[in-house]
Protein backbone atom coordinates (compact mmCIF):
# COMPACT_ATOMS: atom_id res chain seq x y z
CA UNK A 1 0.00 0.00 0.00
CA UNK A 2 1.19 3.48 -0.80
CA UNK A 3 0.56 6.33 1.65
CA UNK A 4 0.59 9.89 0.41
CA UNK A 5 0.54 12.69 2.97
CA UNK A 6 -0.27 16.20 1.81
CA UNK A 7 -0.87 19.30 3.89
CA UNK A 8 -1.96 22.58 2.42
CA UNK A 9 -2.70 25.94 4.00
CA UNK A 10 -4.10 28.90 2.09
CA UNK A 11 -4.10 32.45 3.48
CA UNK A 12 -7.54 34.05 3.55
CA UNK A 13 -8.60 37.70 3.59
CA UNK A 14 -5.32 39.45 2.69
CA UNK A 15 -5.15 43.11 3.68
CA UNK A 16 -6.85 45.37 1.17
CA UNK A 17 -8.72 42.63 -0.70
CA UNK A 18 -12.51 42.68 -0.71
CA UNK A 19 -14.88 41.06 -0.02
CA UNK A 20 -13.78 39.77 3.36
CA UNK A 21 -14.99 36.21 3.91
CA UNK A 22 -16.40 35.16 7.27
CA UNK A 23 -15.50 31.89 8.99
CA UNK A 24 -19.01 30.48 8.30
CA UNK A 25 -18.60 31.34 4.59
CA UNK A 26 -15.19 29.64 4.47
CA UNK A 27 -16.55 26.55 6.22
CA UNK A 28 -19.48 26.37 3.78
CA UNK A 29 -16.94 26.45 0.94
CA UNK A 30 -14.93 23.59 2.45
CA UNK A 31 -18.09 21.49 2.88
CA UNK A 32 -19.01 22.21 -0.76
CA UNK A 33 -15.56 21.07 -1.86
CA UNK A 34 -16.01 17.79 0.05
CA UNK A 35 -19.44 17.20 -1.51
CA UNK A 36 -18.51 18.28 -5.05
CA UNK A 37 -14.83 17.49 -5.53
CA UNK A 38 -15.20 17.66 -9.31
CA UNK A 39 -15.76 21.41 -9.06
CA UNK A 40 -12.33 21.89 -7.47
CA UNK A 41 -10.00 19.04 -8.55
CA UNK A 42 -9.47 18.60 -12.28
CA UNK A 43 -9.01 14.80 -12.32
CA UNK A 44 -12.17 14.14 -10.27
CA UNK A 45 -15.12 13.63 -12.61
CA UNK A 46 -17.84 12.98 -10.00
CA UNK A 47 -18.38 12.72 -6.25
CA UNK A 48 -20.99 10.43 -4.70
CA UNK A 49 -21.74 11.05 -1.01
CA UNK A 50 -22.36 7.72 0.73
CA UNK A 51 -22.74 8.97 4.32
CA UNK A 52 -23.00 12.51 5.67
CA UNK A 53 -22.85 13.76 9.27
CA UNK A 54 -21.62 16.82 11.17
CA UNK A 55 -18.22 15.19 11.81
CA UNK A 56 -17.47 13.09 8.73
CA UNK A 57 -18.48 12.42 5.15
CA UNK A 58 -17.91 9.12 3.40
CA UNK A 59 -17.72 9.57 -0.35
CA UNK A 60 -16.84 7.78 -3.56
CA UNK A 61 -14.83 9.87 -5.99
CA UNK A 62 -14.51 9.01 -9.66
CA UNK A 63 -11.34 9.94 -11.52
CA UNK A 64 -10.67 10.83 -15.14
CA UNK A 65 -9.97 7.55 -16.94
CA UNK A 66 -7.38 9.28 -19.13
CA UNK A 67 -5.08 9.96 -16.16
CA UNK A 68 -2.84 6.91 -16.02
CA UNK A 69 -1.61 7.25 -12.43
CA UNK A 70 -5.04 7.27 -10.79
CA UNK A 71 -7.56 4.50 -10.12
CA UNK A 72 -11.04 4.80 -11.66
CA UNK A 73 -12.56 5.48 -8.24
CA UNK A 74 -11.82 5.58 -4.54
CA UNK A 75 -13.84 5.60 -1.35
CA UNK A 76 -12.70 8.26 1.10
CA UNK A 77 -13.64 9.32 4.60
CA UNK A 78 -13.42 13.06 5.15
CA UNK A 79 -13.21 14.03 8.82
CA UNK A 80 -14.55 17.52 9.48
CA UNK A 81 -12.91 19.72 12.12
CA UNK A 82 -15.26 22.68 12.03
CA UNK A 83 -14.46 25.48 11.46
CA UNK A 84 -10.82 25.04 10.50
CA UNK A 85 -9.89 21.93 8.50
CA UNK A 86 -10.82 18.67 6.84
CA UNK A 87 -8.76 15.48 6.66
CA UNK A 88 -9.23 12.99 3.83
CA UNK A 89 -8.30 9.32 4.28
CA UNK A 90 -8.85 6.27 2.10
CA UNK A 91 -11.56 3.95 3.40
CA UNK A 92 -10.05 0.54 4.11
Amino acid sequence: MVNIYIAYTEPVNPVGVLPTLTIPQLWAGLRRKVHRGQDFVKIITDTEVLEDSDTYIKRRVYFDKNVSFSPEQAIEVVTLYEPMKVCVTADQ
